[in-house]
């Protein structure tokens, strides 16, 4: 199977991480469409040994250009006004903006946790070729998280989740990469320091960061009304998000089962004798959990654990080639 495969925002991190994954996995194209904005077009980028000139945005004709997949990956309101103009023209747009997120008729989806969700989804409509549909893409942290709480949710029914996130600056981009690399000053600073928001905040208090991580785990989960507390913090680590996690179960559930329910799930590598850091994790598709312990504030029905993942691969560019691959799959494209 060949395919017509665009990537929106491609001279972006996440549209790098994208070509990245794409060419390491063989994804079955024929053709490729690089776009971005107009500071971005005329870029040359590499690709399976081939340089592909990145286009204008604003000047492409999604009607005369026939798609099959596109790769949205330059921001909500880049994803609010094409997203829909890709669609309509017969696409499938994989979009990894918040702008779709929670809509309650799109698609909201972590291949390993509800990927069957998509599938079941595209049989009842009745796809075949060229389904025209969104699916969003959830937040970095979100999908490292529910990798996790699925299975033991599944095992142990969780009834709340605090969660504090180490956060690198990849997931705001090149500019704070660079900031961070050059010891720069971007908003707060960054060099040899730590910062307690991400987003802009809410009326609750919470960042919009910290509500995403609610709101999506939510959906993704299936537990409307799942309890969690985040806290969202950006620190001068390059690349690889992390975060410390606190579950209360409504049943015991052991040091023990919890890890023997982690290991037969695909996608997650559980570390019993050391822990992972974000060094060690950089540039590889697993999530990575390690000092998973029994918590002391809730004992027995409580856990505590370590998780790590590559934010730019399985945090977006590999989440995202995952959905195109179901698709594909079923051949419902």
């Amino acid at each position: 199977m060949s395919l017509r495969v665009a990537i929106v925002g491609a001279t972006g991190l996440v549209g790098k991480a994208l070509l990245t994954v794409l060419e390491q996995r063989n994804f079955p194209m024929d053709h490729l469409i690089l776009l971005a904005g107009d500071r971005s077009a005329g870029q040359v980028m590499s690709f399976n040994h081939n340089n592909y000139t990145v286009l204008p945005l604003a000047e492409f004709d999604w009607k005369k250009q026939v798609v099959d997949i596109a790769f949205f990956s330059a921001g909500n309101e880049v994803s609010m006004h094409y997203a829909p103009i890709a669609r309509d023209s017969g696409c499938i747009v994989i979009d990894n903006s918040s702008a779709f997120r929670y809509d309650d008729d799109i698609p909201l989806i972590v291949p390993e946790v509800n990927g069957d969700e998509l599938k079941s989804m595209s049989q009842r409509r009745g796809y075949r070729r060229s389904p025209s549909i969104i699916i969003a893409n959830p937040n970095c942290s979100t999908i490292q998280l529910a990798m996790v709480l699925a299975p033991i949710h599944a095992a142990a029914i969780i009834k709340r989740v605090f969660v504090s996130t180490y956060q690198a600056v990849s997931g705001a981009g090149q500019m704070l990469v660079d900031a961070l690399k050059n010891g720069e000053h971007y908003d707060a600073s960054i060099h040899h320091n730590v910062i307690p928001q991400i987003d802009v905040l809410q009326n609750n208090g919470y960042s919009r960061e910290e509500m995403k991580m609610l709101w999506e785990s939510r959906k993704i989960l299936n537990i409307p009304d799942l309890l969690l507390s985040a806290t969202a913090v950006r620190v001068p680590v390059i690349n690889a998000h992390s975060e410390s996690v606190v579950i209360e179960t409504e049943k015991p559930f052991s040091v023990t089962q919890a890890i023997q329910c982690l290991n037969n799930k695909p996608g997650l590598i559980v570390l019993e004798d050391h822990w992972v850091t974000p060094k060690e994790v950089s540039g590889k598709d697993d999530v990575f959990v390690s000092r998973v312990r029994q918590d002391l504030a809730f004992g027995e029905k409580g856990l505590s654990f370590w998780i790590v993942a590559d934010n730019l691969r399985k945090g977006a560019a590999l989440n995202a080639v995952q959905i195109a691959e179901i698709f594909i799959a079923k051949e419902f494209v």
